[in-house]
């Protein structure tokens, strides 16, 4: 049976109280927003956000002739398999059993799960991988019809593949931003029934396999999830969505920059504070460049996802101070 609630959460001003407990009192700690999984619920399992470069792989060449392209097939840690080479080796994740998923992101986004017990390369289909800073993938596959699922690692290795975490419909399938609060994987769901995104996100507590908790919460629409690694105990980065001016690939616009609000969602108060500007730039890997920015957490407990050639174009925030450096 799928585990799932939805709490709607209210953001009016709440008046003291005459009621109200004595100042000098300790402040009682902040009730979880991801509340622990309920008893018998089985932990995810998720590849590692670093690659494994020590598993090798590579293309099958008999007698030493490497075969035309796209007609090769992919050799792993020694053990030929019928899955077709993608021209450039793909990312290998460990897992904590000592599998590992491989990722082309270079041919059809194939994921693949591999099992050195067994020496058997399992193919999962078309895959998208979803970054749960600190720790892991999610896996993200679409049905065509507007369907969005998260799915962990099946445990058992007697039917490897994948297994379901989160199935999201309409309005909830756009579901790209992960992370952790109380120690529990999160994901944040928008519409976008317009140009602009709705004034509200779900952020998705994924206590275990079909098991969540889902929280509305209302956010601005000028307000977006500011990166991949934004959340920080019950702190959410936020930036805005001001758009820079239309680049016009002269040469000295490669070097232009652009301003952007940054503020903090409090997921206790569900109030917004700004805490300053982060700076943007342009994108240097792509036939046009695209405006780009990101603002992180800079405690470095995270794992990075790896690094781009406009790395230079992220911002990180201090936890303990909240200044942007």
């Amino acid at each position: 049976m799928v585990l799932s609630r939805v709490i709607v959460v209210s953001l009016l001003a709440c008046s003291s109280s005459p009621h109200a407990p004595d100042a000098l009192a300790a402040p009682s700690p902040p009730k979880p927003v991801c509340e622990p999984a309920p008893a018998g619920t089985a932990p995810l399992v998720l590849p590692a956000l670093a690659a494994d470069r020590k598993l090798r792989l590579e293309v099958d060449a008999p007698n030493g002739v490497k075969p035309e392209r796209w007609k090769g097939k992919m050799i792993v840690d020694g053990t030929p398999t019928s899955a077709q080479w993608p021209e450039l080796a793909p990312a290998a994740y460990p897992l904590p059993d000592g599998r590992s998923v491989l990722y082309d992101s270079y041919n059809a986004n194939v994921g693949y799960l591999w099992d050195p017990t067994t020496r058997k390369l399992t193919e999962l289909g078309k895959v998208g991988l979803v970054s749960v800073a600190g720790r892991g993938w999610l896996i993200a596959t679409y049905d065509g019809s507007g369907t969005r699922t998260l799915h962990d690692i099946d445990p058992d290795r007697k039917r490897p593949g994948l297994r379901r975490v989160w199935q999201a419909n309409g309005t909830l399938a756009d579901s790209q931003v992960a992370g952790v609060v109380d120690g529990v994987v999160v994901a944040i769901a928008r519409d976008y029934p317009s140009s602009k995104p709705a004034p509200e996100i779900t952020l998705v507590c994924l206590q275990g396999p079909n098991a969540v908790t889902m929280h509305r919460i209302a956010l601005a629409s000028n307000l977006a999830i500011a990166s991949d690694d934004a959340f920080r105990d019950h702190r959410l980065l936020l930036r805005g969505l001001a758009a820079p001016q239309r680049f016009t690939s002269l040469p000295q616009d490669s070097n232009k920059s652009f301003m952007v609000g940054v503020s903090i969602l409090d997921l206790d108060t569900k109030r917004v504070r700004s805490i300053g500007t982060a700076t943007g730039g342009w994108t240097r890997d792509t036939n046009v460049p695209h405006p780009y920015l990101a603002v992180r957490w800079g405690d470095g407990s995270a794992a990075t996802t790896g690094s781009t050639s406009y790395e230079m174009d992220t911002n990180v925030v201090d936890p303990k101070t909240e200044k942007i450096q």
